[in-house]
């Protein structure tokens, strides 16, 4: 029996997030005929993706959940006001997993079905990833020399961070790790930093003058002063080391056409 969609396509890309849901738009050209009972449209969902709910303006209810919790459909029923009814429907989906470059990511697909059972046409559903212009950065750690200070009678670290970064370019960066409760920086680095004492975490942060192109210093000298006399093997490695630096000019991929 000759369908009644003809063409599915998807109307904007939104920039979603992980976790939070996101409104899908998929437009439905039609032939202009009441859709017959029993017909559907169906959500299949990638791995990491799921189905919330599903809208048709001025169309019955039809909305309904499959049993993984990922995937549902729409099935068409008659209704008083079926023949009002918008030729779009709204997918609300929750993505998770998504990459950080800002790129199109196909999360599922969207078919129509006739009553009979019979696949009709399909488009991908498709969601702009976030952009996260930060670049995970190599670090490497090294103690150069612990001794007890006189002054305070607790042992003081000294500690190097040797940074991989491009030679031009480099917007700032970041460098943070965690201490223990009670843990001070001694000795200041030449960076800025900032020393959260509730959760320990002391952050390095570097931003580039205004016309400046090259990356001069790759290292950060710097001591801690511990909470006690004796040495502690733990404060011979940084917690939760890590990095990121943002270039110049970092670009927002533009959006994929088809």
């Amino acid at each position: 029996m000759k369908s009644t969609i003809l063409t599915i396509k998807q109307k904007a890309l939104p920039h979603a997030i992980n976790g939070v849901r996101n409104k899908l738009i998929i437009a439905l050209e039609t032939t202009g005929e009441k859709e017959r009972y029993g017909a559907r449209l169906e959500a299949v969902m990638n791995q990491d993706s799921n189905v919330n709910a599903m809208f048709m303006p001025n169309a019955q209810y039809g909305y309904q959940a499959h049993p993984n919790g990922r995937d549902a459909h729409w099935l068409f029923a008659p209704s008083f006001n079926s023949e009002h009814w918008k030729s779009e429907i709204f997918v609300y989906v929750t993505c998770g997993n998504l990459p950080t470059d800002g790129s199109v990511v196909e999360v599922g697909s969207f078919t129509y079905y006739s009553p009979e059972g019979v696949r009709g046409v399909s488009t991908p559903l498709r969601v702009r990833a976030p952009f996260d212009p930060r670049v995970k950065m190599n670090l490497k750690q090294e103690l150069l020399a612990s001794w007890e200070d006189n002054l305070s009678g607790k042992r003081v670290y000294s500690h190097r961070i040797s940074l991989d970064l491009p030679d031009k370019n480099v917007s700032h960066w970041s460098v943070s790790f965690k201490v223990g409760k009670g843990t001070l920086v001694f000795n200041k680095p030449w960076t800025a930093y900032t020393h959260d004492e509730l959760t320990g975490v002391i952050e390095l942060t570097w931003s580039a003058a205004k016309n400046a192109t090259h990356t001069e210093k790759r290292e950060v000298d710097f001591q801690l002063l511990s909470t006690s006399k004796y040495y502690e093997p733990a404060l011979e490695n940084l917690a939760n080391l890590e990095g990121h630096y943002v270039m110049k000019g970092s670009p927002l991929a533009s959006d994929c056409q088809d």
